[in-house]
């Protein structure tokens, strides 16, 4: 009826009641074996997952230091084209 390889698995009858019951079965379980994973362990209501705040504190590192990569060339650009300027007036 439905699976991940290919035409041959896609759903196709989605009007017969047999076909019906048992998309809703196969939801079901597939949410029963999320909720009893690791994944809900010690699920706590609003809070971040510890893995959720690594990540944001990794993507808070790697943006500051393309900030300060972007600071660098403009200061080393800037400090080119001053030379560039007292160079040419002399």
């Amino acid at each position: 009826m439905l699976g991940t390889t290919g035409n041959d698995t896609i759903l196709t009858d989605t009007t017969s009641g047999t076909s019906l019951q048992a998309m809703r079965q196969a939801t079901k379980d597939v949410f029963y074996t999320t909720v009893n994973s690791a994944a809900f362990e010690n699920y706590v209501p609003g809070a971040i997952p510890t893995w959720q705040s690594t990540s944001y504190i990794i993507e808070g590192v790697v943006a500051a230091l393309a900030a300060l990569a972007v600071l660098g060339e403009v200061l080393i650009i800037r400090g080119y084209l001053k030379k560039k300027k007292v160079a040419t007036k002399r």
